[in-house]
């Protein structure tokens, strides 16, 4: 059921998402390269499935295979994306922030 749950989020599909943490998906399991549902949310830029996972107990914290954590990819993939701070990782890094996500660098 766990990479279930990061298949879900990679297709952003947040009623599967919903379904899966209602059956109780571990939300620490990692795919290959050591990524989280939740680290997939912020590198895919989708706030509602952030949400979702982070009030359903994600680590906010949790980092991938090489060191970075939630909150450093909602900021990075923004600026990717856009070319700037978007509006949507304004509100995926605050949220974090709130929930007590720290920052790598």
């Amino acid at each position: 059921m766990s990479t279930e749950l990061i298949h879900a989020v990679k297709a952003k599909d947040t009623l599967a998402v919903k379904r899966i943490i209602a059956n109780g998906a571990d939300l620490e399991c990692v795919d290959e390269n050591g990524m989280t549902a939740l680290l997939h949310a912020c590198e895919l830029q989708s706030f509602e499935i952030l949400k979702l996972l982070v009030d359903a107990g994600a680590d906010v914290n949790h980092p991938n295979a090489q060191g970075y954590q939630p909150l450093d990819i909602a900021y990075w993939q923004g600026e990717f994306r856009m070319g700037c701070y978007t509006a949507e990782s304004q509100r995926m890094v605050s949220y974090l922030s709130r929930h007590g996500g720290k920052s790598f660098s």
